[in-house]
């Protein structure tokens, strides 16, 4: 287990399961309010919880500067997303509109 240039195998193993639990979380039917439900969802919160820890812990300043970094991930998380909503609501809407007989 080495920091720095070299990535960390228990932090990906551990960020891997977090991501493959609050799949599931979503996937699996349970009954609302029961034990199973409470349970599960405390143990998929804790998951998202270490996920972002971690990801904080092993964040490499050196690379780029905040305001290099903030710049990155608009450009990489937000404008993507905005796009494709974007696109989905178009289509979308085409699709009700001609499909479903939805009008304005």
């Amino acid at each position: 287990m080495k920091i720095g240039s070299k990535r960390i195998e228990e932090f990906d193993i551990v960020k891997g399961m977090g991501i493959i639990i609050v799949i599931f979380a979503h996937l699996i039917y349970r009954h609302e309010d029961s034990l199973f439900d409470y349970i599960f969802d405390a143990f998929a919160t804790g998951f998202i919880v270490a996920f972002f820890l971690i990801s904080a812990y092993v964040y490499n300043a050196g690379k780029r500067t905040i305001k290099e970094e903030y710049i990155n991930k608009f450009k990489t998380l937000v404008i993507p997303s905005y796009v494709i909503t974007g696109l989905c609501l178009i289509f979308g809407g085409i699709y009700c509109h001609f499909v479903h007989g939805y009008g304005l």
